[in-house]
């Protein structure tokens, strides 16, 4: 079919394959995909069984961690990372408690702090996420503190899941 206006002749047909090419140019890449996070929403990146897969099953106490003895005092410089089932750190939410502990002869703990993970919005714990862990500057006493330290780390999720682990401040990296 053709059509003039003035000295313009259109061919009809013309226009309407262009209109019906670039119509499908412009929705067939987009036909994949949802336009709302209400799949994510029901369940999408759940696992099989239902639960979500990236939570904290596991905890590390790094080997950042460290004393730091400056003019202002000590400070035990505690870094913590949550671990997933496959090993990769995450944040996560619940009770954690650090202490610093006597690993020799006579245990004892010396010292105990409880911060609760629950928001990024808490000011006792920042989340690194360069070392993709939480850091925790806590002071100590410079005259009590135990001959052989030992940080141990304890979280309470809150599906009741309690996960721990320790690092030993006096031993030698293994590289070393």
């Amino acid at each position: 079919m053709r059509r003039s206006i003035g000295s313009c002749t259109i061919w009809i047909t013309d226009v309407l394959r262009a209109l019906v090419a670039t119509m499908l140019l412009v929705l067939l890449p987009s036909a994949g995909c949802q336009l709302s996070s209400a799949g994510a929403a029901r369940g999408a990146h759940r696992s099989d069984n239902g639960v979500w897969p990236f939570q904290p099953e596991s905890i590390r106490v790094h080997p950042l961690t460290r004393l730091e003895t400056t003019d202002d005092g000590t400070v035990l410089e505690t870094w913590v990372q949550l671990l997933d089932g496959d090993g990769y750190p995450l944040r996560g939410l619940g009770l954690l408690t650090v202490r610093l502990e006597n690993a020799g002869p006579g245990y004892m703990h010396r010292y105990e702090w409880t911060v609760e993970l629950e928001s990024t919005a808490n000011t006792d714990v920042r989340f690194d996420p360069v070392a993709s862990a939480y850091m925790l500057l806590l002071e100590v006493d410079p005259d009590t503190l135990p001959t052989r330290p030992r940080v141990y780390a304890a979280l309470q999720t809150p599906s009741g899941n309690r996960l721990s682990g320790r690092l030993s401040l006096d031993e030698p990296d293994e590289g070393s």
